[in-house]
């Protein structure tokens, strides 16, 4: 299976800021539900990313962040080493 990567939250801010009125439409209220868990996803990951590289300046392991995060060290590693 094929997963597209997350939105950011600088992707969110572009996709408002060029917004074309000629190719929206009514969502209807299960799909606004959605799109807005999406947004808060992407706000949460942002939440998380800075709080992961808190942790690594404070010299805190990656096997203590994944214990955090409910993930192995191997995946927190994975995920957010090459972020920070």
């Amino acid at each position: 299976m094929n997963h597209k990567k997350s939105k950011s939250t600088r992707d969110y801010s572009a996709m408002f800021e060029n917004f074309d009125i000629k190719n929206a439409h009514l969502l209807t209220p299960s799909e606004s539900a959605l799109f807005q868990i999406r947004f808060e996803r992407a706000i949460f990951e942002d939440q998380i990313l800075e709080s992961v590289k808190t942790a690594r300046k404070a010299n805190v392991s990656w096997r203590k962040i994944g214990i955090a995060m409910g993930v192995s060290a191997q995946a927190v590693h994975r995920k957010y080493s090459p972020l920070i």
